[in-house]
């Protein structure tokens, strides 16, 4: 990640534990033997969700339509398309700065199990970086709050939903209504939606630049995922993960997952190693092939690793460390 060489350690929002944090069960049964036992253990933490969360994803509204008679315009609305003959939808927010003369790029950002597109607006932090830095951000919703990620998680995985169809479509649906800079399409996403980025990553690397997925481990094996070329992934996990956890268990580690990634994409070499406050820490694997990077940010944090850690920004690192650095060749 050429990370952490600019990191800022600004947070945009109060510290706070994961039980603040809209409902996220998460995930498993591509890696089979850890399937009932996560669903368990996710489901207790996936109905902890405060009204509190509802009500910052509401008043970060923006009251106009994101999109007129001439195209996209700044502002958020909710949008549906029909994909697999069932019908989806996802959150859209166009910042102030757009202005349909020049492509900018796109952020595709995917809740957790049991949360949805609101929450992760109000939770993840990229509306206020969409708003600073000027690119569009989309927050699909998962059928019944799941996602289909490498057999995690709910309904989702039981209905074998096409997702990565659907996440396609969502991208081919916004390039059509306003100026999309295809060569920077970027993918991130919490618990059950870091699982389908790295999902998306595996199978979209055609489509996305790079991804960032959050409290989530790679959910399957190296010679499972073929992405099409090497494409670089950035994790951030939280060393206190009480529900995916960071060593491992119900699925690999942490540190596991991002070694199958410096595999998949080619990494030779050691890591680059950026300290943190106490245990916290970022490492990438910077020589890969076609300039991609295999990294990992431990965050002195739980499941919820926005919130209730300082070590950095998780918005911010992901745009300026991850995302921005990085194009489709």
């Amino acid at each position: 990640m050429r990370t952490v060489k600019s990191i800022t350690n600004r947070l945009s929002r109060p510290d706070s534990d994961d039980r603040q944090a809209p409902g996220l069960r998460d995930e498993s049964q591509a890696v089979k033997p850890y399937r009932r036992f996560a669903w368990r253990a996710l489901a207790l933490l996936g109905f902890i969700i405060l009204p509190a969360i509802a009500a910052v994803a509401a008043w970060g509204l923006w009251p106009a339509a994101a999109i007129s008679q001439s195209g996209l315009v700044p502002g958020e609305t909710t949008m549906s398309i029909t994909i697999g003959g069932r019908n989806r939808t996802f959150l859209l927010h166009v910042p102030p700065s757009y202005t349909g003369l020049v492509p900018v790029p796109l952020v595709l950002d995917l809740h957790g199990f049991t949360s949805n597109s609101s929450q992760q607006a109000g939770l993840s932090g990229f509306r206020e970086k969409s708003n600073e830095v000027g690119f569009i951000v989309a927050w699909p919703q998962g059928v019944r709050d799941s996602w289909n990620a490498f057999g995690c998680c709910g309904t989702a995985d039981f209905l074998n939903i096409d997702d990565p169809a659907f996440l396609r479509a969502v991208v081919a649906r916004i390039s059509q209504l306003g100026r999309i800079d295809r060569t920077r399409v970027y993918i991130t996403g919490l618990s059950n939606g870091g699982f389908m980025t790295h999902r998306m990553a595996c199978v979209a690397a055609d489509i996305f630049a790079a991804a960032a997925p959050v409290s989530a481990p790679l959910n399957t094996s190296a010679s499972t995922c073929r992405p099409s070329r090497p494409i670089t992934v950035v994790a951030f996990h939280g060393l206190n993960d009480g529900v995916v956890s960071y060593n491992g268990g119900s699925f690999q580690s942490a540190q596991n997952s991002l070694t199958t990634w410096a595999s998949i994409d080619g990494c030779v070499g050691g890591r680059t190693v950026f300290e943190l406050p106490g245990p916290a820490r970022c490492e990438t694997f910077e020589t890969c092939n076609g300039m991609a990077e295999a990294g990992l940010c431990s965050l002195n944090s739980g499941h919820i690793a926005y919130t209730g850690q300082t070590d950095l920004n998780i918005a911010d690192n992901v745009w300026d460390n991850v995302f921005s650095p990085h194009t489709l060749p």
